[in-house]
């Protein structure tokens, strides 16, 4: 996880119009480092980012994590970086 995110991040320094994206990502980072994948086992590999219309989750519906956007957490989700449960 550390090494996507650390990628995710050398991609973006120097984007001047990326600072924010660059910033979460750089938050991210920290949260894992501190907390590990523990932060995302509530989050499901389903939970799509867009609200769907019928059933299934969405990250609207979930707590968020402090320092932690849901941008982020989809990113994460969609790189596979948490395993099986």
């Amino acid at each position: 996880m550390g090494r996507c995110l650390s990628q995710a991040i050398s991609e973006l320094e120097g984007q001047e119009s990326q600072k924010y994206t660059l910033r979460s990502f750089q938050m991210a980072r920290v949260i894992f480092n501190r907390d590990g994948c523990s932060i995302l086992q509530r989050h499901s590999r389903e939970t799509r980012f867009c609200p769907l219309e019928q059933g299934g989750n969405s990250l609207e519906d979930e707590e968020p994590t402090p320092g932690l956007s849901r941008e982020i957490v989809h990113f994460l989700l969609e790189q596979n970086v948490m395993k099986d449960s």
